[in-house]
């Protein structure tokens, strides 16, 4: 937001996360109305466009049908991918969500049993056939979830322990808890150090560890059970602004104006391809964990 504030951040010597020294209850100035997350989430888009966005992402999440293979090669968009497999009748509660902008796309594809809170929002939100996301945290929900997901607000919650013991007891049997989140054991990280842009201060307050989910997982009677590495090149970009003093939002930014940005053609290309190169080395800047509970031994 290019505020100029300073926070201090320690790396924790017993689980290499990195974590705010002071906990900042009242976050409300740094989640202003236009904050990408509450953006509009209804498109629009012509018919046609929309029907072959849905065609994609059926693909995604099911690697069924050639249109759709073909249209996930040149219009990629690896999002729905943390969900890959899940079956449309699922109970889904989408933690954090902001304006449900997920949410929307998986209604769109048939899911009717999904549900998105976020402490941050303004007032609720109904879309129609009822998808809704409510002004809550994690502490007002009940029910049983067979997947709950943090699609990038784990590192936003102010105590992990806490919330990740609640998850596990609103888990289904059989349910998993996704956490796609940035971590600290990366090269981002080891190269930009606090010019990396996913430290997002003082909102991240926590940037976990591989390491650090898994003590998670086992306070909370879980088991980490898969992780996969969706890093790109928004590590670079914005980190490379970071270096040269360019907040996200500054008039200069790559993602306010892309003709007047300090990066050509090729830069983006080198940093995709690195960005890749790095998932597969296990190092990008991002990872999706999936926790699930621990079988009952009788």
């Amino acid at each position: 937001m290019g505020l100029k504030e300073a926070f201090t951040y320690f790396l924790c010597s017993k689980c290499g996360s990195l974590q705010i020294a002071d906990i900042t209850t009242d976050l409300k100035k740094y989640y202003p109305e236009n904050y990408y997350s509450f953006h509009n989430t209804t498109e629009r888009s012509s018919y046609l466009k929309l029907f072959l966005k849905k065609i994609r992402d059926e693909y995604t999440i099911y690697q069924k049908g050639k249109i759709g293979k073909f249209l996930f090669r040149i219009f990629l968009d690896t999002e729905l991918l943390i969900l890959s497999g899940i079956p449309k009748d699922a109970f889904i509660l989408d933690v954090g969500c902001g304006n449900g902008r997920l949410l929307f796309r998986l209604h769109e594809l048939g899911f009717r049993n999904a549900r998105g809170i976020d402490p941050y929002i303004q007032e609720p939100i109904m879309y129609s056939d009822n998808l809704l996301v409510n002004k809550k945290k994690l502490t007002d929900v009940g029910g049983k979830w067979d997947v709950i997901l943090f699609n990038h607000s784990f590192e936003h919650v102010l105590d992990p322990v806490k919330e990740i013991i609640l998850v596990e007891k609103l888990l289904s049997d059989s349910g998993v808890c996704i956490i796609s989140t940035p971590i600290v054991d990366s090269f981002a990280w080891d190269y930009y150090k606090t010019d990396w842009v996913q430290i997002d201060a003082p909102r991240h307050q926590h940037i976990h560890s591989k390491k650090s989910i898994t003590i998670l997982a086992e306070k909370a009677n879980l088991l980490l059970n898969r992780i996969f590495y969706n890093s790109t090149e928004f590590q670079f970009l914005g980190s490379e602004q970071y270096k040269r003093e360019i907040p996200l939002n500054d008039a200069r930014s790559f993602f306010v104006n892309k003709n007047q940005s300090i990066f050509t053609k090729y830069d983006i290309e080198k940093f995709k391809r690195k960005s890749i190169e790095l998932n597969e080395l296990e190092m990008g800047d991002q990872a999706v964990f999936y926790l699930k509970k621990k079988e009952n031994k009788r």
